[in-house]
């Protein structure tokens, strides 16, 4: 068994290294250390990649750095990674945040970008203990409090905005961002034991878990701001409270946060494996739901969460990449959100299981 196990873990690096070298030379300039959006570019791209998809090549690459044994060779392209990010910091705006596109071309402010980078930064700080990351972390967190509904006046009020862009539903309170603001929240407490941080990360969990949780056991995708739901089923907004609930056990040591956690990974998991679901899943948002199941074995280890994870790695390799280009082919062009999911999810495959914790 730990023959077979080991040969696994082998191949899980080779794919990582394998799916990271394909991101690089296809989606990275490194003149300009941004990447593009699309392989190929597609009419109408802009020079480079958005913030939500540079953020996510920068989750990879972090993700690459605690592989065993070679993961030391990925740290300065983190480095790289976390200043081209704050290209796209606009200070002009109140409160201060990350733009969707660099400046100064600039773009609107998303609520649930700039919690997932707070989360890469926080992430950072932990393994490194580099003040700067967390200090980053930390000034994003006015504009998350102001993107929270406070009108009383609204059906189940509270819950995270999703977006300041003046677009057709920009009013939505979405699971996701509501579930990320709980995380970004309680990492932070972790970090500062500031009350004020935990005493968020529980409002924003309370909330998501109250008002968006489905009969099923899996959360809707959000309610606009007169009560309306939108009952969409998307699975990274399981794998955003799975996590969410595994930092409040973890920073509170309230096992009923564990059990939630537990709960909701159960539900899921009974969901999407029906069918193979998981395969008309975004690749993205099926990493980001298979990094918290790590992130829950970290705290109460069950085989399940890793195997799960394991089968859809290996079933989206063998169905889903082209061998001409070692890029992933859900749709054409291919997006880099899909070359850096795929990088994440191998790369993660990869850690020690001492290691899970840092998944957030």
């Amino acid at each position: 068994m730990k023959g077979r196990q080991k040969q696994g873990n082998t191949m899980n690096v080779l794919n990582a290294a394998e799916c990271f070298s394909m991101m690089q030379y296809y989606f990275y300039d490194a003149t300009k250390r941004l990447y593009r959006e699309n392989y190929p570019p597609k009419q109408g791209d802009k020079p480079y990649s958005y913030l939500w998809t540079l953020r996510e090549a920068t989750a990879a690459t972090i993700d690459m750095t605690r592989i065993p044994n070679i993961g030391y060779s990925y740290v300065p392209v983190v480095e790289d990674h976390l200043k081209s990010i704050n290209l796209y910091w606009d200070c002009g705006k109140y409160p201060a945040g990350y733009d969707s596109y660099l400046l100064p071309a600039g773009g609107d402010i998303y609520y649930d970008d700039n919690t997932i980078v707070a989360l890469e930064f926080l992430r950072w700080y932990r393994m490194t203990k580099n003040p700067a990351a967390l200090q980053s972390a930390i000034q994003i967190f006015p504009l998350l409090e102001y993107g929270w509904d406070s009108d009383p006046k609204h059906p189940s009020p509270g819950g995270m905005l999703w977006t300041q862009a003046n677009n057709p539903n920009p009013m939505i309170r979405g699971a996701n961002v509501t579930g990320l603001m709980a995380q970004v929240s309680a990492h932070l407490y972790e970090e500062t034991k500031i009350s004020r941080y935990l005493d968020w990360a529980k409002k924003a969990y309370d909330w998501n878990r109250r008002v968006l949780r489905s009969p099923d056991g899996v959360y809707w995708n959000g309610m606009d701001l007169a009560g309306k739901i939108n009952k969409t089923y998307w699975v990274y907004n399981a794998g955003i409270m799975v996590g969410a609930a595994t930092q409040l056990c973890r920073v509170t040591g309230d096992k009923t946060y564990l059990g939630y956690a537990q709960q909701d990974a159960d539900s899921a998991l009974s969901y999407w494996t029906t069918q193979s679901k998981f395969l008309d899943q975004p690749a993205i948002f099926c990493a980001f739901f298979f990094k918290n199941l790590l992130l829950l074995d970290s705290l109460a280890h069950n085989e399940k969460y890793k195997t799960a994870m394991q089968a859809y790695a290996d079933s989206v390799w063998t169905q889903k990449r082209d061998l001409q280009t070692g890029l992933f082919s859900f749709i054409h062009p291919v997006p880099l959100l899909d070359a850096a999911a795929m990088t994440q999810i191998y790369a993660c495959l990869s850690w020690a299981s001492s290691d899970y914790a840092l998944i957030a």
